[in-house]
């Protein structure tokens, strides 16, 4: 697994070579007395300084960097690091930064926010006393689904599915595993990526018939199918989500959790993540792709071709050369954020209540199952 990550091209995330408990504290204190701005710039620099980042780059490094271009081209519009989602700047800063490397306790950077709403009315803070609880929230529900798994021995076999959480830069992320210590197999592990409002639990079945076929094969693969950052079990922090977030993710989980090479498979909107990952990791990591009714184009090599002259080339390339139009990749647009806040307040407010009896209309000759499928809805939402 060292061996795998030395010859594997990888990013830490933004900002995060130096992050000690002295940063903490300062990170904390930048937050209080100057806002999110003030704390980006003292991370990140100037919002409008990615073009010059992005091109002292070596060129081997641009692929672990498309995260921080996706950042960075928010950042560069009018807006600046007010652009960004409502406590965004906080819980990339406090999330990918100081709590996951230790460097300060969550406890401490709660009572500094409630301290400071308490002495001084500001938005900023309450969205990130938000953002702390959230954090903490999601490791409690965590807690409680390990908590109601049945792992006795008698209960769960060698053969069966099993639940487990991990961290990815903070952020808590849920993954089923089929045999994962398994090793030494000819055969290479699946890493099965779901497809859009789904999650791990769809490939379940998937991984159970694989187990029930294992005994009649004469060698076993091991199999593992992750939640995406915001879908599922996984926490939904307060990020601008992209693409290259969620290839990140699956390329961690790659290096951190499986620890070899593997072949991907994705459905949906996962089939384009999946395509995305494989191209992003390179044959080191991805030794082959399953693509299940995926999202995406799939173009003939002749196609590709044409398509790379017209758009004057790769994705990569032309990230190098800039952040939109100019470069031929689409312009920033995120819808307004009003339409965002109105959006969830329907699907919460109103939606959310009606779970139940909407699948129960939906699956009128079928409603066993409905009570434990309106329970995963409710959980995963």
């Amino acid at each position: 697994q060292v061996k795998l990550r030395e010859a594997t091209p990888y990013a830490r995330g933004l900002g995060m070579d130096d992050a000690g408990e002295a940063q903490a504290r300062q990170s904390v204190k930048t937050f209080l007395e100057h806002g999110s701005e003030g704390l980006a710039e003292q991370l990140w620099g100037p919002p409008d300084g990615g073009v010059q980042a992005m091109a002292t780059l070596a060129e081997s490094a641009i692929p672990v960097s498309k995260e921080e271009w996706a950042f960075r081209r928010v950042a560069r519009t009018p807006s600046g690091y007010k652009g960004l989602i409502p406590g965004e700047v906080f819980s990339r800063a406090m999330s990918e930064q100081m709590l996951w490397l230790g460097c300060i306790s969550l406890r401490e950077v709660a009572t500094q926010l409630l301290v400071a709403s308490s002495n001084a009315s500001s938005e900023e803070v309450s969205t990130a006393l938000v953002a702390v609880e959230a954090h903490e929230w999601h490791r409690l529900l965590a807690l409680r689904d390990l908590a109601t798994v049945d792992d006795r021995p008698e209960a769960v076999g060698r053969n069966s599915p099993k639940i487990n959480f991990w961290r990815w830069r903070g952020y808590l992320l849920r993954y089923v595993a089929l045999r994962p210590c398994k090793r030494g197999s000819s055969v290479p592990p699946v890493v099965a990526v779901h497809g859009f409002a789904a999650s791990c639990t769809q490939f379940v079945p998937l991984a159970e018939a694989m187990a029930a076929e294992a005994g009649k094969a004469s060698d076993e693969a091991e199999f593992y199918a992750l939640d995406l950052l915001g879908f599922g079990h996984a926490e939904k922090p307060p990020l601008s989500f992209t693409q290259y977030i969620w290839e990140q993710c699956v390329k961690d989980f790659i290096l951190g959790v499986v620890g070899q090479p593997v072949v991907l498979m994705g459905n949906s909107i996962g089939g384009y993540v999946s395509q995305s990952a494989a191209a992003f990791a390179g044959p080191e990591l991805c030794r082959g792709l399953v693509l299940l009714n995926s999202a995406g184009p799939v173009l003939s090599p002749e196609d590709y071709t044409a398509s790379l002259q017209e758009r004057g080339g790769t994705v990569l390339q032309r990230m190098r050369r800039g952040y939109g139009a100019e470069v031929g990749l689409q312009e920033y647009s995120p819808p307004p954020q009003w339409l965002v806040d109105g959006g969830a307040g329907f699907l919460f407010g109103v939606l959310q209540p009606l779970i139940e009896p909407i699948l129960k209309s939906l699956y009128p000759s079928n409603t066993n199952r409905v009570p434990g499928l309106a329970e995963e809805i409710l959980r995963d939402s």
